[in-house]
């Protein structure tokens, strides 16, 4: 079998098909002759000397020679088969593109798209097969006005209010969902992957001034890759300071439902709960979490190995993966919250959405000079992962 030309991706294809199908005949016979051996092996471990048992003897060398020649002659192959592969994942990512609109970045293959505003860093968009993933508000700001009410925004130094010396007169979920970050472009074409940047330079001034007066060195890297089924979203905190300082990430992350109270969220029986509706601390009892009025709770130290599945009429439709991120924040306005906020429309749009965030809010993350954390959310569409058991 002659190796296809690099160039020619109409021959590589030919190629495919003719090497896959001879792997396949010979990965077949191996099996068969290595199930043979194994047979005379356990009758030459029996004592049977029968006229059989040492004719079959003698052919194992044969047969071992066989088997040799058969193994160098796959692994040939399938080396012929890889040069081809590398020509059809090729073909497969010709398909995939990268659009810099300007104030927003697309990225898109054969089955699914992603939308990231560069303001804030935030994804507003998430399709798998023309089905959007994440729930938007109508009413967002996309022009750079406020934070997006939607998709996934970005929480960064701070989470909510806080009271804590240096971060006190911080606004809601700091300044990362606030500032237009850079985008540093396509790091990868197997899985499509883009990155982008927030420095103090880049950061919104107003906001970031109020962080221990500004006087915070930082980089934030944040990385997005589009899978055929999942979409994760990366975050690498780094302090280019002299000096240690704290902070809070979470993602904001609205997923969509088809109705609120058809929703279940799986898999935070047992965890420990703040009610910020009630100001009470307990451990959650409910086999899983559902949605007959406002809920906004924040899970604490909830084990990575736990997926946060989100249920409707039996159903999983959201899977939601952490790593380094313990907290987990579930989140829905309900009737009253939402019709008291401006950018958020419909006013029914509460029954469309709920929003499970991972994060790192029930304390601060310390770094010293020089020293950076990572952290990484995967969601994977219903059907990627099976509901689990609690």
């Amino acid at each position: 079998m002659t190796s296809p030309d690099p160039h020619d991706i109409a021959g590589a294809y030919a190629q495919l098909t003719e090497a896959e199908k001879a792997a396949s005949q010979m990965e077949s016979m191996l099996d068969a002759i290595e199930t043979k051996m194994a047979r005379l092996e356990q009758l030459a471990v029996e004592g049977d000397v029968s006229t059989e048992t040492v004719q079959a003897a003698r052919e194992l060398e044969t047969l071992d020679r066989e088997l040799d020649q058969l193994q160098d002659d796959v692994h040939n192959v399938n080396m012929e088969t890889g040069l081809v592969h590398q020509q059809r994942q090729r073909r497969r990512y010709v398909s995939m593109t990268i659009e810099d609109l300007g104030d927003s970045v697309i990225l898109s293959d054969s089955t699914s798209r992603v939308s990231i505003l560069k303001y804030g860093a935030t994804v507003t968009s998430w399709k798998i097969d023309n089905v959007e993933q994440l729930w938007l508000s109508t009413a967002a700001k996309l022009d750079g006005s406020k934070p997006v009410r939607g998709g996934i925004p970005l929480v960064f130094p701070v989470f909510g209010k806080s009271r804590e010396e240096g971060f006190a007169d911080l606004p809601q979920h700091g300044f990362a969902r606030n500032s237009t970050w850079e985008f540093l472009g396509q790091t990868h074409a197997d899985p499509p992957t883009v990155q982008f940047g927030l420095s103090p330079e880049q950061a919104n001034q107003e906001v970031y001034s109020k962080w221990d007066n500004g006087d915070n060195d930082f980089t934030l890297i944040f990385t997005v890759t589009l899978n055929k089924d999942n979409i994760e979203t990366a975050i690498e905190v780094i302090n280019e300071d002299s000096k240690p300082w704290k902070f809070n990430w979470l993602f904001h992350t609205y997923l969509q439902v088809s109705e609120i109270e058809d929703t279940l969220v799986n898999n935070l029986p047992g965890e420990t709960c703040y009610d910020q509706l009630i100001a009470e601390t307990y451990v959650e009892k409910a086999p899983a979490i559902d949605f007959t009025g406002e809920v906004d709770r924040i899970y604490k130290q909830v084990s990575t190995d736990k997926i946060l599945q989100v249920i409707e009429l039996g159903k999983v439709v959201h899977n939601v993966k952490r790593e380094n991120l313990p907290d987990v924040v579930v989140w829905n306005p309900w009737i009253e919250k939402s019709g008291g906020m401006a950018d958020f429309e419909p006013k029914s749009g509460y029954h469309k959405m709920v929003c499970i965030e991972p994060g790192h809010v029930h304390d601060f993350v310390e770094l010293k000079p020089g020293e950076s954390w990572s952290a990484k959310q995967i969601i994977y569409k219903g059907d990627a992962i099976k509901l689990q058991s609690v």
